[in-house]
C-alpha cells in the first residue's frame, strides 16, 4: 500500500505528468496570444500620448472602467454614468463594480486591475472548459481537441474578407465583431465574459457529476452559481438551464425511467433564479428611465447565413456529433445539443438582445464537433490519419482567431493615434476628477466624455450609443453647441456643470464655425490645448 501511494502521488505516471504540463502550457499560450495587441499598445505609446487600453469596442471598455470607478468610490449599485437624467441605481451587472472594490483594497490602478482580471478570469474560464471536456471525453486526445476547438475556434471570416463575400455590405463577418460568441475573442477583451464562461462550464461539469451521483452538494452549488451569473449577466444562465435539461432528458431516455429526484433538483435550481429574474425584469420593463435604456439596447442577430459562415467548419461535424449523441443516448454531449438549440432559438425571437444568447457558442459546438471527429475516425481505415486531420481541422478553425490577434496588433502599430489620446487630456481629466463633485455632469465630445467617465466616474451628458438616453438627440445637441449653433440659453436648461473644450471638441467644429464660450462659462483649467469651464448657474 505504501509503495502504491508513493508511486502514484510522488511519482505519477508519465501520461499524467504530460497532461498536467499540457494543461498548464496550452491555456497560458492562448492567453499570451490573446494579449499581444494590448501589450503592443502599451509598449508603443506615441510620445505625449496614452494608449486607450483596448483595441476594440472602446465604448464598452469605457463603461466597464466607469463601473470600476463607481466601485472604487464605494458604490455597489449600477447606474448609467453616460446620461444626464437622474435615475435610481440598481443591482444588476455588478462584475465591474465588485472589481472596483477589489481594486481599491489592493491599491491598484483601474487599467492594471482590468488587465489582471482579464488574465485571472481567462485562466479560470480555460481551466473550467478543460474540466468539462475531460468529463465528456475520457480520452486525452479528444478532450484536448474539444478544448482547443472551444477556446480558439471561429469561422470563415478570413475567407469572407479575402473573397469579398459579404451578404450585406453593412454587416461584416461576425467572427470579427461578435465578441461574446467566441471564447478567444472574449479572452482578448473583457474579463466578465470569461467569468460567465467559467461559471457555465463549471456548472455543467458539476451537473454531470450530479447525474452520476458523485456530488452531494451539487444542487446548492449550481443554484448559487446561477445567482452569481445573473448578477454578472442576467440572461446567460438560460444556456446552462437548457444544457442541464438536455442532459437530464437523455439520462431518463437512456435509463428508461423518470429521474424524479434529479428533476426536483433541476426545478430547485430554476426556482432559485426567479427572484433576480423578477427584480431585473421589473427594472427594465417598468422603471421610467431603465426601460428606455432597455428599449435602445439593441443587439439584434444578423441574417442566419452570417452564423453559418461565422462558425464555419463547426457545423458539419456538429451535425455528425448530434446524430451520434442521439443514437447513443449519451447525456454528456446531449447538453451541448440543447445549448445550441436554445441559443439559436433565442437569437431569433422578437427581443432586443438576440445575439447576447450566443455567449461562448464555440463551447457547445466544439463538444459536438469533437464527437463528430471521434465518430468519423472511429473507423479502422481512418485511424492512421486521425492525428493529421484533427490537427488540420483545429488549425483551420483557429485561423480567424490568429488573424484577429495579428491584425489588431498591426493596426495598433500602423495607426497608433487611433488607439491613444493626448497626455495633456489625461492630466486635465484627473484635475477635473479632483475638483468636481461626484454627481456633476460634464459636457464634451464623445471621445473626451468616455475618457472622463472612465478615469473619474463622473457623469457625462452623452458618450455611449446605448447607455446615453436619447443618444442621437444629445449627440446632435453637443455638435450644435460646440459649433456655436445651439439655442441661446440651451446650456442653462441642462444639468451640465462642466464643459471641456480640447482637441476632440475642435474636431467637431464645421468649416468656418468656432466655439464661443457663453458668459456663463468660467475657465478654471487651461493648458496649450485644453480648457475646462465651470458653468455658473
Amino acid at each position: 500500500m505504501k509503495r502504491f501511494f508513493f508511486r502514484h502521488v510522488f511519482e505519477p505516471p508519465l501520461e499524467k505528468v504530460r497532461e498536467w504540463a499540457w494543461v498548464l502550457l496550452a491555456p497560458f499560450s492562448i492567453l499570451v496570444i490573446s494579449s499581444i495587441p494590448i501589450w503592443v499598445g502599451y509598449l508603443t505609446q506615441p510620445p505625449g500620448r496614452v494608449f486607450i487600453g483596448t483595441f476594440y469596442d472602446q465604448q464598452d471598455y469605457a463603461v466597464h472602467l466607469t463601473m470600476m470607478q463607481a466601485g472604487m468610490q464605494g458604490d455597489w449599485a449600477y447606474s448609467l454614468h453616460f446620461t444626464a437624467e437622474p435615475h435610481r441605481a440598481v443591482y444588476i451587472r455588478l462584475f465591474y463594480i465588485a472589481l472596483g472594490h477589489l481594486t481599491r483594497l489592493l491599491h491598484l490602478e483601474p487599467e492594471m486591475a482590468f488587465q489582471l482580471a482579464r488574465w485571472v478570469f481567462g485562466l479560470l474560464a480555460l481551466a473550467a472548459v478543460y474540466q468539462l471536456a475531460s468529463r465528456i471525453f475520457p480520452e486525452v486526445k479528444w478532450r484536448r481537441t474539444a478544448f482547443l476547438l472551444a477556446t480558439t475556434g471561429a469561422g470563415f471570416g478570413w475567407l469572407q474578407m479575402s473573397l469579398g463575400w459579404i451578404p450585406d455590405p453593412h454587416i461584416s463577418p461576425v467572427d470579427f465583431w461578435l465578441i461574446d460568441g467566441y471564447i478567444f475573442f472574449s479572452l482578448m477583451l473583457f474579463p466578465h465574459f470569461s467569468a460567465v464562461t467559467a461559471l457555465l462550464a463549471t456548472v455543467l461539469t458539476t451537473f454531470l457529476d450530479y447525474l452520476r451521483g458523485k456530488s452531494r452538494f451539487a444542487v446548492a452549488f449550481i443554484a448559487l452559481a446561477a445567482i452569481l451569473t445573473q448578477l454578472i449577466n442576467p440572461i446567460a444562465f438560460v444556456l446552462a438551464n437548457a444544457a442541464m435539461l438536455g442532459a437530464l432528458l437523455f439520462t431518463c431516455c437512456a435509463e428508461k425511467r423518470v429521474q424524479w429526484r434529479k428533476i426536483a433538483g433541476l426545478a430547485f435550481i430554476a426556482a432559485a433564479q426567479i427572484p433576480l429574474l423578477i427584480y431585473t425584469s421589473n427594472i427594465l420593463i417598468h422603471d421610467p428611465l431603465w426601460s428606455q435604456f432597455a428599449a435602445q439596447n439593441l443587439t439584434l442577430s444578423p441574417p442566419p447565413v452570417y452564423y453559418l459562415w461565422g462558425f464555419g467548419l463547426f457545423w458539419p461535424l456538429a451535425v455528425i456529433g448530434t446524430l451520434q449523441s442521439v443514437r447513443s443516448r449519451d447525456p454528456k454531449p446531449a447538453m451541448a445539443i440543447l445549448w445550441v438549440i436554445a441559443a439559436l432559438t433565442l437569437a431569433y425571437l422578437p427581443m432586443a438582445i438576440q445575439r447576447r444568447f450566443l455567449h461562448a457558442f464555440t463551447l457547445p459546438l466544439a463538444i459536438l464537433a469533437t464527437l463528430g471527429l471521434k465518430t468519423i475516425f472511429g473507423r479502422r481505415s481512418l485511424v492512421s490519419r486521425q492525428a493529421f486531420y484533427t490537427a488540420l481541422f483545429i488549425s483551420l478553425t483557429a485561423l480567424t482567431s490568429l488573424i484577429l490577434s495579428l491584425r489588431s496588433t498591426l493596426d495598433i502599430l500602423h495607426y497608433p493615434m487611433n488607439f491613444s489620446y493626448p497626455q495633456t487630456l489625461k492630466e486635465a481629466v484627473h484635475w477635473l476628477g479632483d475638483n468636481a463633485s461626484s454627481d456633476d455632469v460634464v459636457l464634451a465630445s464623445e471621445s473626451t466624455s468616455q475618457i472622463v467617465a472612465a478615469h473619474t466616474g463622473l457623469r457625462v451628458y452623452f458618450g455611449h450609443s446605448m447607455e446615453t438616453i436619447d443618444y442621437n438627440m444629445k449627440a446632435h445637441q453637443a455638435w450644435l453647441y460646440f459649433n456655436g449653433k445651439s439655442d441661446a440659453g440651451w446650456l442653462d436648461s441642462t444639468s451640465v456643470q462642466w464643459v471641456i473644450y480640447g482637441p476632440y471638441e475642435k474636431n467637431l467644429s464645421a468649416v468656418g464655425a468656432a466655439f464661443q464660450p457663453a458668459p456663463s462659462l468660467k475657465p478654471v483649467y487651461q493648458d496649450e490645448t485644453i480648457i475646462i469651464y465651470r458653468v455658473k448657474k
